[in-house]
């Protein structure tokens, strides 16, 4: 693995390199769309997942989206740890588990934060209504028995 200098930064990449990058990660098909909208290092680290679907890149194989979005984020990782394997760096079939990117304000690619709890969000609102509806039956019949006295009364 060779040692991050400052030429040697993913942002600093040109046309050529993103192109050998995606050759070597197995994405040839995608190189001269990528070339067609000049998709240099600067720009391959801010594309998100968003992007790759839609035009006018619109890559049409879900899969190799999923792909290319994972080996940006390994790239991006590489980068920010200061080392980078210009070669290949993206090994997707051999890592088992997902890494989210940390900068994306996408809300399509984000996690829905209540989804990270114990519960599910369907759960927690499943116990809510189970709740309400308890408060509002013990205080129904809070009323009901309380009414009931005061006929009895009179």
């Amino acid at each position: 693995m060779k040692k991050m200098t400052s030429s040697n930064t993913v942002s600093s990449w040109n046309e050529g390199q993103v192109a050998k990058w995606l050759q070597d990660n197995g994405f040839k098909e995608y190189v001269s769309i990528f070339k067609r909208h000049k998709i240099d290092g600067y720009v391959l680290i801010t594309l998100k997942e968003s992007d790759l679907r839609s035009p006018p890149l619109e890559i049409p194989c879900l899969g190799d989206i999923k792909k290319i979005s994972k080996c940006i984020d390994i790239l991006l990782q590489s980068e920010n740890h200061g080392s980078l394997n210009i070669n290949k760096l993206c090994d997707y079939q051999t890592e088992g588990r997902r890494t989210n990117r940390v900068n994306s304000t996408d809300s399509n690619d984000s996690v829905d934060s209540l989804g990270q709890g114990l519960f599910e969000p369907e759960l927690w609102k499943t116990a809510i209504s189970f709740i309400y509806c308890f408060i509002v039956m013990l205080f129904t019949s809070f009323v009901m028995v309380r009414s009931s006295l005061i006929i009895a009364c009179y």
